[in-house]
């Protein structure tokens, strides 16, 4: 399991590119980063794809992809 705080600083992505890459703003990448705000599954989806699955949507949203197989 990977989580995305990690996925950044092994890349040394900002969290602003990858917001941009994204399509989103940096506060809410941030907001995910720190547990303020709960992330759409619209966003896990984009995040695996980003990540070329290095972050996985299973890890982002346990509760809506258990059991899901990887």
């Amino acid at each position: 399991m990977k989580t995305l705080s990690q996925y950044l600083a092994k890349h040394g992505i900002s969290q602003g590119t990858f917001a941009h890459s994204l399509g989103c703003s940096k506060g809410l990448v941030w907001q995910w980063i720190n547990g303020r705000t709960k992330m759409s599954a619209r966003y896990a989806v984009k995040i695996e794809r980003v990540t070329a699955r290095e972050v996985k949507r299973q890890d982002l949203m346990p509760e809506l992809y258990r059991g899901m197989s990887t």
